[in-house]
């Protein structure tokens, strides 16, 4: 996700932003999953992590995000995180 951010920044994505992000799901609309999933009755929510560059190897900041959201999730400390 390009947020605009600095590297390994992590945000909530509202639905309202995904149209304006760059994002791939490799050819799915984003915005169609996510609806799919709540008709479903579940709760989706789209975090992004700010990439230093969107091809190569994955950052330090990247990994060290990933690590922090892992924790947060395994915590229930997701809605804490700052929305887009």
């Amino acid at each position: 996700v390009d947020m605009g951010l600095p590297p390994g920044e992590i945000r909530i994505v509202p639905p309202s932003r995904i149209g304006g992000l760059h994002l791939s799901t490799h050819g799915l609309p984003l915005s169609v999953l996510m609806e799919y999933i709540r008709v479903e009755g579940r709760k989706v929510m789209l975090i992004g992590v700010q990439p230093r560059r969107l091809h190569g190897s994955m950052s330090d900041e990247v990994k060290q995000a990933g690590e922090e959201l892992v924790r947060r999730l395994v915590n229930g400390r997701v809605d804490e995180l700052e929305v887009l």
